[in-house]
């Protein structure tokens, strides 16, 4: 299994408090986390990269790797080996109620966004933010009543 990661394990780090969280988290007492960290990179059962982070899967644990840094941000027990890829959501399916519901709840929060757009200062991020979630909002509305139809 080569990838970005395993070729750059020598990068490998995390914070004081990186260490504490793994530590606490996977009830780990070895002295060193890090070194730990990357035996466990290098047997993983599987590495997937998901937009800014890897996550590898090993002895039913997983830990949260930063791609540009490098930097162990977590590790967490109990969560299995196997991963599902980030690009291939799991089947969802909706009743008509689900998706009516949903749609209602759409149309209200994009009405409240509206209602509050003239309330907020020019030159700041918040007109912009609202503009760009009222969108969003708007797609979800037409894709829900596609789904509808």
């Amino acid at each position: 299994m080569s990838n970005d990661l395993l070729q750059n394990l020598e990068r490998l780090h995390t914070t004081e408090l990186g260490i504490q969280r793994i530590r606490k988290n996977l009830d780990l007492s070895v002295e060193d986390v890090v070194l730990w960290c990357k035996q466990k990179i290098q047997s993983a059962d599987d590495i997937v990269r998901r937009g800014k982070n890897w996550y590898v899967y090993v002895d039913n644990a997983t830990s949260t790797v930063n791609a540009h840094s490098f930097t162990i941000i977590t590790a967490h027990k109990g969560i299995a080996g196997v991963s599902v890829p980030f690009d291939e959501p799991p089947e969802q399916s909706y009743t008509k109620e689900e998706l009516q519901e949903a749609l209602r709840a759409i149309n209200s929060t994009i009405r409240k966004c509206e209602k509050v757009q003239p309330k907020l200062g020019e030159g700041t991020s918040s007109p912009t933010l609202l503009v760009r979630r009222i969108k969003a909002l708007q797609i979800a509305d037409t894709l829900i009543q596609r789904e509808l139809e």
